[in-house]
């Protein structure tokens, strides 16, 4: 699944999902050579380095995929 990460600082990445689990993630992004962590604390996703991300889109097959960015939001609630 592809991932589209934003910062709060307008930073977009693009990621590729490699695992997922209910407080973590670990992705793959295009330029780097080893895999990023990031875990879910207080309504948002932290980098390694402390920076907050959203998950701005997940992408599935070419399109969007609805039904696990609802997923997503409404376990980040």
């Amino acid at each position: 699944m592809f991932l589209i990460l934003l910062g709060q600082d307008g930073t977009r990445l693009d990621a590729i999902l490699l695992s997922a689990g209910q407080h973590r993630m670990r992705v793959a992004i295009p330029g780097s050579s080893d895999a990023s962590d990031f875990w879910f604390n207080d309504k948002t996703w932290v980098s390694e380095d402390g920076s907050p991300f959203e998950i701005e889109a997940m992408i599935l097959d070419g399109r969007v995929d609805r039904e696990v960015i609802g997923f997503h939001f409404q376990h980040a609630a």
